[in-house]
């Protein structure tokens, strides 16, 4: 994705030409020594990575940017190695910046030119959103981009209000991507796409149809070849799985076989297709709301146990499905461990299982050790009988399932927020 974004930014182009690329200049004082990035989001703030860096010492106090090759303009993120203080620029095609910034907190960043003077008056705005959007469109009157133009008209879109007649709401609805070009590649580069989206998809209560009707006005025309189409789609499915705990598996399945499930897009991005069919494979294997296949596990201690006697005797289970060898499961159990002793903590009547998922259980009583599972109830499959696997579709690891006491599945990954809120609403 990451490589994708960057040849979509800078294509090959006359590297010459006096109208391609920028030059942005930072004249620093007061920083010994640092490191400052120039970063590009990936359609939210909360996801960047960085295009440039430039060491900042005594000696060298001017830092310098430059890019000779044509560039989609974009709001770009300026960020310092030692404190993580960040902030957002405007950077158009063509373009000679200036900036100077005294101390290591780059709030204090100021602009030389227009209509950066203005945007970071902006950016720097906090409080009241309709008075930064005001802000916003104000700079983007005096200054008009394409860049500045698009980004204006999400920040107007995601801070629209959503009416409470459902008339009201499905004629919203039908004229909010009216002005939008769904296509135009900016999108990709810009840190409010997402929340665009996020409020396109919630204009109308969320269910499966609902979601269908949306899916169908975002993609329809389009296909694998089209600018933004992977990008929607990654999203789209992402979002799907936040909405899980509503049974969303219908518009999930209909958004792949109408949207995804062909050759051009296999082509386009294999391993994105094989993810979401595998995706797709566990929704229907297990959905949420079913009650669990139950099955025979061994414990660390040898003893025999079935899942339906573990869950029974909590109102919650958390089972996590590992492999010592898996990274993501080295990196991601501790702070699960935590997480869910937390839980316990607090009062939460919750117990914790964890299912050795393959076959090689040599290092299991040292993950087991290493990684703090001491008090969790530690299983593998009887006589390594792996038919499990295809009865849960969890050949992948890690692989989580929140369970109630009945062994209906209540969610099947790993969120702090959403294990929460599911603890709190059964609660109450």
């Amino acid at each position: 994705m990451k490589k994708n974004i960057f040849f979509l930014l800078f294509g090959f182009f006359n590297l010459f030409s006096a109208q391609n690329g920028y030059e942005i200049s930072i004249k620093t004082k007061g920083i010994a020594k640092d490191v400052m990035y120039l970063k590009i989001f990936n359609g939210t703030v909360s996801d960047s990575y960085a295009v440039d860096s430039a060491k900042i010492s005594d000696k060298t106090s001017v830092v310098k940017f430059v890019q000779k090759q044509k560039i989609l303009g974009g709001i770009y993120k300026l960020e310092l190695k030692s404190n993580k203080s960040a902030l957002n620029i405007l950077v158009n095609n063509g373009e000679k910046i200036s900036f100077t910034l005294e101390g290591s907190n780059l709030l204090g960043l100021n602009a030389e030119q227009e209509p950066n003077i203005g945007f970071l008056t902006y950016e720097r705005q906090s409080g009241n959103n309709e008075k930064k959007l005001e802000l916003l469109k104000a700079v983007q009157k005096k200054y008009p981009s394409p860049t500045l133009n698009l980004y204006t008209k999400l920040e107007e879109k995601k801070n629209v209000k959503i009416p409470e007649n459902l008339d009201e709401r499905k004629k919203l609805q039908a004229s909010f991507l009216g002005d939008i070009d769904v296509n135009e590649r900016r999108i990709q580069i810009l840190p409010n796409s997402y929340q665009f989206l996020n409020k396109y998809f919630t204009i109308l209560p969320i269910d499966n149809e609902n979601y269908k009707i949306g899916v169908d006005k975002l993609l329809k025309g389009q296909n694998c070849d089209s600018k933004n189409y992977l990008f929607y789609l990654k999203w789209i499915f992402k979002n799907l799985e936040y909405y899980s705990q509503k049974g969303m598996n219908d518009a999930y399945k209909y958004t792949f076989n109408t949207y995804l499930n062909d050759m051009k897009c296999v082509n386009k991005n294999e391993t994105f297709y094989k993810s979401i069919a595998a995706k797709l494979s566990a929704l229907e294997a297990v959905p949420i709301g079913s009650t669990i296949t139950n099955t025979e596990m061994q414990k660390l201690d040898k003893t025999m146990v079935g899942l339906s006697d573990i869950y029974a005797k909590s109102k919650y289970t958390f089972v996590m499905f590992y492999d010592p060898d898996c990274v993501h499961c080295q990196e991601e159990t501790p702070g699960i461990v935590t997480y869910i002793a937390s839980l316990r903590n607090s009062g939460a009547d919750i117990q914790s299982v964890a299912y050795l998922n393959t076959p090689d259980d040599q290092k299991w009583q040292s993950f087991v050790q290493e990684k703090g599972l001491q008090n969790w109830i530690n299983v593998k499959s009887k006589n390594n009988d792996r038919s499990y696997v295809e009865k849960l579709e969890i050949s992948s690891n890690p692989n989580f399932l929140l369970l109630d006491s009945q062994g209906k599945v209540l969610l099947k990954k790993y969120n702090q927020q959403e294990i929460a809120k599911i603890l709190m609403s059964l609660k109450n």
